[in-house]
Order: C-alpha cells, then structure tokens, then sequence
C-alpha cells in the first residue's frame, strides 16, 4: 500500500498529525479526533505537569488511588472522557477498570514523554501548514483535556482543514456518539472516491 487515510484520537490524533508531516506522499487524507501535539499550558502549571510525568508516585499511583474503585472511576469517565453519559458507559468503566487491573492508572509513557521541563517535546504546531492532504479535525465541545479552542486553532492552521463540534461531547466523542463519528469519517474518508 503506497498511501493511506490515517485517523487517530487524542494521542493517536497526534500520530496521525504526525505521520502526515513526516510522510506526506504516504497519506491520502487524516482525521484528528481531539489530537494531542497541538497542546501548551501555562508555565507554572506545564512544570508541575513535567514534575508529575517524571515521578511513579505523582503519574500511577495517586491517580490509581484517586480512580480505584467502581464510583471514581465512573465519575472519572463521566468527566474526564465523556461529558455527561455514554450508550455504553458501564462496559467502558469496566474496560478501564479492566486496564487498571492489568496495567496500573495513569498517564501513559507517550504522554510522559511530551511534556519537557520547559515546552512540550511534542508540539506539532509550528508545522501544521505543511500539511497538505485533506484534513478533517473532530471535537466534543465539553472536553476536558483537548480543549475545542485548541483543536480548532490546529484545524485552522492546516489548509483547507475543515472541523466539527460536537454539542455536548467529551474526549471519547467516538464512544459518546459513535454514529455521528463514524458518519462523519465515513463521509470524509468517501470524498476522495468522488
């Protein structure tokens, strides 16, 4: 396969950003769900992130503790990846608690990875105008990690990008809605037939 369409969410939108820079004659077109790579915070604030991401105690097992029972981890998803609920909430509690069980809570190592003492060691931003395939960015508009205003600066600086926003949609969009996602990457990725 010479080129494919990439889709991605969160960390995975960052990949997919990513990849149609590094390898643009390989990627026919992208979709970034609520991407990571096009975020910053502010600098005191980004230091505690750095200081969190570097120590096991502050990035696994505090927030194992926060999220370790059935009630916290479903308020967790309720707020931190779902804006209110989801057709299938009590299956994804039980895959996070699952994942838990298996792999600890916490940031993941690409997340610590990100974040430098100082800016973000994944920032995508300076070169999102080089991309040049059609690009379509997809948000829920009561994220909490990926803010819409991000996500529609990222879409704004890829030209011709178009965006969607989603009422009442967390970070999970793809789970929260899966219809409407999969209609809106199934109209997008069907465009370059036409």
């Amino acid at each position: 396969m010479d080129r494919a369409a990439v889709v991605g969410l969160s960390q995975g939108g960052a990949m997919t950003l990513a990849t149609a820079l590094d390898h643009p004659d390989r990627v026919e077109r992208l979709v970034a769900i609520a991407p990571g790579g096009t975020l910053s915070f502010p600098p005191v604030y980004h230091q505690l992130l750095w200081l969190v991401s570097r120590s096991r105690l502050l990035n696994s097992t505090l927030p194992g503790m926060m999220v370790g029972n059935r009630k916290r981890t479903e308020a967790f998803v309720r707020t931190a990846l779902f804006a209110g609920p989801a057709p299938d909430q009590d299956e994804v509690v039980d895959e996070v608690l699952a994942e838990m069980d298996a792999h600890g809570a916490g940031s993941s190592d690409w997340q610590n990875a990100s974040i430098g003492p100082w800016r973000m060691n994944v920032d995508l931003r300076p070169r999102l105008g080089e991309i040049r395939c059609p690009a379509l960015f997809i948000q829920g508009d009561k994220d909490a990690g990926v803010k819409p205003a991000t996500t529609v600066a990222a879409a704004r600086s890829v030209p011709g990008a178009r965006w969607e926003l989603l009422a009442g949609q967390g970070h999970w969009v793809n789970r929260q809605s899966p219809r409407t996602v999969n209609r809106l990457v199934r109209d997008f990725l069907a465009e370059r037939e036409a």
